[in-house]
């Protein structure tokens, strides 16, 4: 099970909307294994479940469900919390949609967009396929396109060797396609940001405002 969440900054102030409230009488929610990484994309596709699974350390899960994919291997650094979620999902997952935590943002924390953070995700797609129970086809492309995603956003960020980063983008665009994906309107537009550098461009706009 994993459940919704306040976020908070250092001041103690509510982010990205989390203090709006819940539903009165917020229902459960289960989700798959395959649905647990439709959620994993950054952009979403456009025909792939809307839902959250809130914040990822707040699962709970029986030690049974879980003790086939220990000991975890070194190389997945951060990315523990994504493998132990994983884990679970492939029994399937509840979601609770009550806010039942706090979760606190603050300059210590390890961010999507941090270079190791990218390589902690890169690391758990590698893994996924590798696990008891998730060898299907399915479920390789899944992590395959999550891999393919990643890396790109890592290379974009980093403004690095535009052409290979937007051939990679267009490729992903591919494999959502043929997983019957709707790619979300940021995945088609990414391969000509990767050739503007577009990252830059924004850095240079946001110094200069």
């Amino acid at each position: 099970m994993t459940h919704d969440s306040f976020i908070a900054d250092q001041q103690n102030k509510y982010l990205y909307g989390s203090e709006r409230a819940t539903e009165r009488n917020p229902a459960t929610r289960r989700f798959s294994f395959r649905e647990a990484l439709h959620m994993c994309f950054v952009y979403r596709p456009g025909n792939s479940i809307a839902d959250s699974l809130g914040v990822a350390n707040t699962i709970c899960v029986w030690k049974e469900a879980v003790a086939d994919i220990f000991p975890l291997p070194a190389e997945l650094g951060l990315g523990v919390d994504g493998a132990l979620l994983f884990g679970a999902a492939r029994r399937g997952l509840v979601y609770l949609p009550e806010k039942l935590s706090i979760y606190r943002h603050h300059g210590n924390n390890f961010f999507v967009g941090n270079a190791g953070s990218y390589e902690s995700q890169r690391q758990l797609f590698k893994w996924v396929p590798g696990i008891p129970g998730a060898t299907s086809r399915e479920v390789k492309s899944l992590a395959q396109a999550l891999l393919c995603e990643t890396e790109v956003q890592s290379a974009l960020r980093r403004n690095k060797e535009p052409l290979r980063t937007a051939f990679k983008a267009a490729m992903l665009n591919m494999k959502l396609l043929r997983l019957g994906l709707v790619p979300h309107w940021k995945h088609l537009a990414t391969p000509i940001g990767c050739l503007l550098r577009w990252e830059r461009i924004r850095n240079v706009l946001f110094h200069t405002s």
